[in-house]
């Protein structure tokens, strides 16, 4: 099974990244734009069998801490990750060619996901 790397990188300014799409698709990544996220620039790598993704977001986004929320609940919570994992591989194979099928069909998952690192991550210390 491959691995996903999911890359996070933040900017002082999102809107120069968008005059790197060309050297980003010279090392194999592929430009998304914001993909239903705004403020966000999103890049993949792979093809149909994505092994990379890149989130790229300005200083200060909200959604910055919420990637490292839920990337620390994960790891915190093993079983949770196996079962996300799980969902995700089964997607992935029922619409190998639909992402946009692939993220519907995984959206009230990570949203009840999402809820419950929050909840986690406000009664709790950990390192990010």
């Amino acid at each position: 099974m491959v691995r996903e790397i999911d890359i996070l990188v933040v900017v002082k300014d999102i809107a120069i990244v968008d005059s790197f799409d060309e050297e980003m698709a010279g090392i194999g990544y592929e430009a998304r734009r914001e993909q239903g996220i705004e403020g966000r620039r999103y890049f993949t790598k792979g093809g149909f069998n994505r092994t990379h993704h890149v989130h790229m977001y300005q200083s200060g986004h909200k959604n910055i801490s919420q990637h490292l929320v839920f990337k620390a609940y994960l790891l915190a919570h093993p079983e949770e990750a196996g079962s996300y994992g799980a969902l995700k591989l089964k997607l992935a194979k029922q619409f190998p060619d639909h992402t946009h099928y692939y993220q519907a069909g995984k959206k009230s998952y990570v949203d009840a996901l999402m809820g419950r690192a929050a909840q986690w991550d406000s009664g709790t210390t950990h390192n990010r």
